[in-house]
């Protein structure tokens, strides 16, 4: 990936030290649409960048994230959370949160 084709992947939105080519990587590539993972070699930080270019317009997104590269990668060709799965997680977080909370209320002094 050529730092050139991304120009607006620059620096590093925590301490503004310049990206080189080995801290960023082209996580997919969809024609108008890239996304990249950036690390930063001064700071360590990462950040997901979303990069949209359409009839000449472009737009940019940056998220700050705990992702090392591979796991980007990793993720990217993943199929998204459906409804019923962010449901089943609630309800299971719900169900167990009473047991958690009798734990720690036992242990308050």
């Amino acid at each position: 990936m050529s730092l050139r084709q991304s120009r607006l992947i620059v620096e590093c939105p925590h301490c503004h030290t310049t990206y080189t080519e080995e801290t960023v990587t082209l996580v997919r590539d969809e024609g108008e649409r890239q996304l990249f993972h950036c690390a930063c070699p001064s700071c360590k930080r990462s950040m997901i960048a979303f990069i949209r270019d359409h009839e000449g317009w472009i737009s940019t997104m940056g998220v700050v994230t705990d992702l090392d590269a591979a796991d980007a990668v990793r993720l990217a060709v993943r199929s998204p959370v459906d409804a019923d799965e962010c449901i089943h997680a609630y309800q299971y977080i719900s169900q167990q949160s009473q047991n958690l909370c009798q734990i720690l209320l036992k242990r308050a002094p």
